[in-house]
């Protein structure tokens, strides 16, 4: 087995898994979410959480930034807005997550709910800040809706990757 750094290269490709999965999953959002409408899946959100539960030493913050600004750089935001609030993500996830490890999957999809609703509010208030004539309540409270939703599939996804490649954290 090759070793760099006396460390395994599997075990060096396993610890990259999720910044891996979180970067696909960024890079999906991009390409599928419809340009006009602007109701999107929040499913880096998803990923984030989930790695964020359970490994956090292996979610580097060089990449949430590095995804926040490929966030802002292809949907024409302010550079900056989705970093911060990748950042507000990822802290309320650290802050909570010994309420949600350990528990069952409905705690940890509760969980999700009350983060991903927080920082949706947050995008919200940034956007009211930069344009206070537009009214996007409505696709704030889709999109909210449409990620929570849908973040049973997602997590359970990420947790069989967890499961069948055995990460270390």
């Amino acid at each position: 087995m090759i070793e760099v750094f006396g460390i395994p290269q599997t075990s060096i490709l396993k610890n990259c898994i999720p910044s891996l999965t979180l970067t696909f999953a960024t890079i999906f959002d991009i390409a599928f979410s419809p340009p006009l409408v602007g109701i999107g899946l929040h499913s880096e959100h998803m990923v984030l959480y989930t790695w964020l539960i359970f490994y956090p030493s292996l979610v580097p913050l060089s990449v949430l930034v590095a995804v926040g600004l490929l966030q802002d750089c292809t949907a024409g935001l302010t550079l900056g807005a989705s970093v911060i609030l990748l950042m507000g993500f990822y802290s309320l996830t650290i802050y909570n997550r010994h309420h949600f490890n350990q528990h069952s999957f409905w705690i940890l999809w509760l969980g999700f709910a009350g983060i991903e609703i927080s920082v949706q509010l947050l995008a919200w208030l940034l956007a009211f800040i930069k344009f206070p004539d537009s009214s996007g309540e409505i696709m704030f409270v889709q999109q909210t809706l449409i990620t929570v939703a849908c973040y049973p599939l997602i997590g359970w996804m990420i947790l069989k990757i967890h499961s069948k490649l055995h990460i270390s954290s």
